[in-house]
């Protein structure tokens, strides 16, 4: 199961067109393919039902031509499930490290275009990985090799070794939920916990995206994107002695960068003196 997914027709799935002309809806056919037809111009959200188990991703759309006709392709996914707990050596949960579940293929492969799945553990350890395709994968803290092809973080796989030939396969069936045993890290690897806040020029606390880079090299990301809820608190396990850059944004919703309205940054090293880091966020010029 190497390389990227083809996606696949699904048949007999409701398709639905909700806007300024009403509601529309139609059957696929055995190829996936639906014709809604009788649309008035205006703007519309084209929703599938999909089945249980899966998860429907709905598009906006806008038809302005009386004359002409449109074709929008949706995608339902396979909602697989793996969750678990990352614990120590001595049992005591592990909070905010970056895990991926990656295909055995692309483990050696460098961060862009790698076929994974990312997340972020939670204050208890606990994580939860949501619209999982169905395969074989690994799970690991830095799964995948950075751009430059450095580690940017220990490596370890579930479920708690060094090398990825002793390492678990976990089995997602489709549209199925998988629960791992606790995930251990080893007592060879050393980690300290660092938090801090987010905050605005006022020191009012802000909610987030975060974007955590290795800095001791020149940077390298290291997991997902982390959004911080309204009190602007945040948590990293991270490498004692390496150096980190952490970026704050706050967009105005349009995604991808293009409606960012407030950024600030922070350079630290991770010990157990700078435990706590403030970053504060200023408005963007326009």
């Amino acid at each position: 199961m190497a390389g990227k997914r083809r996606p696949k027709p699904v048949p007999h799935v409701m398709v639905t067109a909700t806007g300024e002309g009403g509601v529309f809806s139609a059957r696929t056919n055995e190829h996936g393919e639906y014709e809604l037809v009788g649309l008035p111009l205006g703007k519309y959200e084209i929703s599938p039902e999909a089945p249980d188990g899966y998860q429907g991703i709905s598009r906006a759309v806008e038809l302005f031509d009386p004359r002409g006709c449109g074709r929008t392709d949706l995608i339902v996914k396979s909602d697989g499930r793996v969750t678990g707990r990352v614990v120590d050596s001595s049992g005591r949960p592990v909070p905010g490290l970056p895990l991926a579940l990656v295909l055995r293929a692309d483990v050696n492969k460098g961060g862009v275009g790698t076929d994974r799945v990312q997340g972020w553990t939670a204050a208890n350890g606990a994580f939860e990985f949501h619209l999982v395709p169905p395969g074989e994968y690994l799970l690991g803290t830095n799964a995948v090799v950075g751009v430059d092809g450095r580690l940017t973080f220990p490596r370890v796989f579930y479920p708690g070794v060094i090398s990825r030939q002793a390492a678990e396969t976990v089995v997602v069936p489709a549209a199925e939920g998988v629960q791992l045993l606790d995930f251990v890290v080893p007592e060879t690897i050393t980690l300290v916990t660092v938090g801090g806040i987010v905050v605005d020029t006022e020191g009012r606390p802000q909610a987030a995206s975060i974007v955590l880079r290795d800095d001791t090299e020149g940077p390298n990301t290291i997991g997902p994107r982390l959004m911080t809820a309204n009190d602007g608190r945040f948590t990293f396990s991270l490498v004692p002695g390496a150096r980190y850059e952490l970026i704050a944004v706050r967009d105005d919703g349009r995604g991808a960068g293009t409606g960012e309205t407030h950024r600030g940054s922070a350079l630290f090293e991770a010990s157990a003196a700078a435990s706590q880091i403030t970053v504060v966020m200023k408005p963007r010029s326009r």
